[in-house]
């Protein structure tokens, strides 16, 4: 005022008063003095202006490996007096989950209030790097024994981000037969992914041998057949092994055997391996035991004393396994030339054993009689009663008398026998009441016999049968009488006593 008094409490500037950044074209201000000493001054436009504040930012890119989560930058926003401006930061344009580097990220930062200055889309270079990974290769289960074919192995990656797949196995070395020590190699590599590097692995197995089996079949214990014997030999193993090797014959025998000399027999066989399979041995044992000799003897049943043994009589034959070895001598117990005795007679025959054969025998029967009914005994009939007894049954005699029962019996050459013993037995065996015709044979008076006696002189046996008492001795009867002989063979004859 007036002598530079001061009026500016007089001033009113209450609508020039702001606090947030703008321009205000429409502030006024008015003066009023309360003394009237002065002039008061109406409302008058005046323009003010708050620029907006820089805001102190701040934004950290980041660089991490790989963990399948999305990763932003960090960063802060701090205004006058130490404000929080950080929610008005846009950070979304860093935010990533890949490996990669993104040099072309940005973020802003806008002030809804107006108080800070905006601040553009700003460049920042985030960084992923690729996490690792692990490749591994597994075998199929062992042991890893040769078998033919190849062993084989599987290999799968892994990682962080469920990375989980199979990964092609390359081979080296041989896979499928015996080599060296770690001689199979399987061999995976993963290139790696967009978020994962690569990685790779390798594993090594030792193929060893197979065992393989022997077997020789054809032993045991074999009767002689004149055949051979021979053993076989298989060689079995992994990976369709299958040999057939002869056998090697031991002991008795250099090859099959097929007599029993040839025997005990050993075949055998050692398979030394290869290179794929261990060795193996087997062996067995061939046995031939003797076999029977078969006899055949069609010996006559019959012969006529006096007679030697013939070749009609040992007429016997032996023969063995047909195409085998020769059978045994024959030996007779009664040789060729022998002359048997009346009746019935055993002859044995027995073959000899052999390298091959058992010994064998057999037996036969041979009835040797005396000449048969014929009229050449010694001049006269043989094998017949003899006068006085009629040979048809017709005689008739006295009761009392003694009637001479008289017969010869003789050799193969004729001649009589008169060898004690030809007569076995005597005996009544029939009667019958009555008699054919009247007596018609002389009266004989004589001593009676007990037993038969050969008469020299004649040539023959006799036995005076006596009629008076005993068994022949009742009138009107016939009787019929047996003579038996130490050959078997009998006489009969009959007559009748009145």
């Amino acid at each position: 005022g007036v002598g530079g008094v001061n009026l500016a409490s007089d001033l009113d500037l209450s609508h020039t008063v702001h606090t947030n950044a703008g321009t205000y074209g429409s502030d006024s201000w008015t003066f009023t003095d309360p003394t009237g000493n002065y002039k008061n001054v109406a409302a008058t436009t005046i323009t003010d202006q708050i620029d907006p504040a820089t805001a102190s930012i701040t934004v950290t890119p980041y660089h991490v490996t790989y963990d399948a989560t999305a990763h932003t930058a960090s960063g802060t926003a701090t205004g006058v007096g130490g404000v929080n401006l950080s929610a008005d930061l846009t950070l979304s344009g860093t935010t990533h989950t890949s490996a990669g580097t993104y040099s072309s990220d940005s973020w802003t930062f806008t002030d809804p209030t107006g108080n800070y200055k905006n601040v553009a889309a700003t460049t920042v270079t985030d960084q992923i790097d690729q996490a690792t990974s692990t490749t591994a290769v597994t075998f199929e289960a062992g042991p890893y024994t040769y078998r033919g074919t190849a062993f084989t192995a599987t290999a799968a990656v892994t990682g962080v981000g469920g990375l989980n797949q199979s990964v092609t196995v390359v081979y080296s070395g041989d896979c499928t037969n015996v080599t060296t020590a770690n001689g199979c190699t399987a061999t995976a590599n993963f290139a790696g992914d967009m978020n994962h590097s690569g990685s790779t692995d390798s594993k090594s197995i030792t193929i060893t041998q197979a065992p393989t089996t022997t077997a020789v079949s054809g032993g045991g214990t074999f009767t002689y057949n004149g055949l051979a014997h021979p053993a076989t030999v298989l060689v079995t193993g992994a990976g369709g092994l299958s040999l057939t090797p002869p056998p090697v014959y031991t002991g008795a025998c250099s090859a099959a055997p097929v007599n029993v000399p040839d025997t005990p027999c050993t075949a055998s066989y050692s398979y030394a391996g290869d290179g794929n399979h261990t060795g193996s041995t087997a062996s067995t044992t061939i046995n031939i035991i003797k076999t029977n000799q078969t006899i055949t003897w069609n010996a006559s049943a019959t012969m006529t004393y006096g007679g030697p043994l013939t070749s009609t009589q040992l007429n016997a034959t032996v023969v063995g396994v047909a195409g085998g070895s020769a059978p045994g001598a024959l030996t007779y117990t009664s040789a060729a030339g022998t002359i048997l005795p009346a009746g019935s007679n055993s002859l044995t025959v027995t073959a000899a054993a052999t390298a091959n054969y058992n010994s064998a025998t057999k037996t036969v029967t041979i009835s040797v009689l005396y000449l048969g009914i014929s009229t050449s005994c010694d001049g006269d009939a043989g094998h017949q009663i003899l006068q006085p007894i009629n040979a048809d049954g017709t005689s008739v005699w006295k009761q009392g008398s003694t009637v001479p029962a008289k017969f010869r019996v003789c050799d193969v050459n004729g001649n009589s026998i008169g060898t004690a013993g030809v007569v076995a037995n005597f005996f009544v065996y029939q009667t019958k009441n009555g008699t054919v015709t009247n007596v018609d044979e002389t009266n004989i008076t004589s001593t009676n016999s007990l037993y038969w006696n050969f008469d020299p002189t004649g040539q023959q046996w006799i036995f005076n049968i006596g009629t008076k008492t005993g068994a022949v001795s009742s009138p009107n009867t016939t009787y019929w009488l047996e003579i038996d002989l130490n050959d078997g063979s009998k006489i009969l004859f009959e007559f009748g006593l009145k």
